[in-house]
């Protein structure tokens, strides 16, 4: 407000003057703010009851300005940034994961896969243009059940027995990971990720190539260091680089 924020010392004073009934112009003069800082402080951090009390408006100004804080981070990069994944079908979890390894070379700001849902549901809410409104369709749906999976493409490309999507276990406890392999730059690799649902934690490995005995073998390398304890399912990318999901299931037991 004014040319700078009032502080707690100046709350203090502010209620009591406003206490000595001192008319706002007055108080603004003492204070150094324009008259309408003052209005719009009281009006905003008042109670309910039409009182000003210093402590209680302190705590109201803190609250909304790390409230503004959260909102600045929806950067219009950042929304774009991801905006993109989603298209790419990646889940709110591997954008953070990412974000969380890159934010820095990126130039974007951290945030949460519990944010990128919450945007998702708020925008797609309203009954206005948003950013993300319409983006839930890019949303791996969620019922709880078994293990290996993903929704399938084409019937024929694809095992029978693998699994759908639909039936992955939800995401209560730490240890059901959704892994997926991402398309380096013009075939220069790939990047097979693994998600744990309920922290985000991302793992990464590099496969040369995407079959299945390269892939299944960077899984079994990947997961050989998590605690068995915190390995109790995964749900794979229903890709044909994914076939060797028995062995990689056996081989984790």
């Amino acid at each position: 407000m004014g040319h700078h924020q009032l502080t707690q010392t100046h709350r203090e004073i502010l209620a009591s003057l406003i206490a000595g009934n001192l008319s706002i112009r007055r108080i603004a003069g003492i204070l150094g703010y324009a008259p309408s800082s003052i209005s719009r402080e009281l009006k905003r951090n008042s109670g309910k009851d039409g009182k000003y009390q210093a402590d209680m408006a302190q705590r109201k100004a803190v609250w909304r300005n790390t409230k503004d804080k959260k909102a600045s981070r929806r950067t219009p990069e950042l929304v774009a940034y991801v905006q993109e994944k989603l298209r790419e079908r990646w889940s709110p979890e591997q954008i953070a994961g990412r974000l969380r390894l890159q934010a820095a070379c990126l130039n974007l700001p951290l945030i949460s896969f519990k944010t990128i849902y919450r945007w998702i549901q708020k925008d797609s809410d309203s009954s206005k243009v948003r950013p993300f409104k319409g983006y839930g369709k890019y949303l791996r749906l969620k019922r709880p059940g078994k293990v290996f999976s993903r929704r399938t493409k084409s019937a024929v490309r694809y095992l029978p027995d693998l699994p759908d999507i639909d039936d992955r276990p939800g995401a209560n406890i730490y240890g059901h990971w959704e892994c997926d392999l991402i398309h380096g730059h013009r075939h220069s690799g790939y990047i097979l990720t693994a998600v744990e649902r309920k922290s985000g934690f991302l793992m990464a490995a590099f496969c040369r190539t995407r079959n299945v005995e390269c892939v299944s073998s960077c899984l079994k390398e990947l997961f050989s260091c998590v605690p068995a304890r915190y390995r109790h399912t995964l749900t794979y990318d229903r890709g044909k680089e994914f076939f060797g999901f028995r062995q990689v299931d056996e081989a984790l037991q």
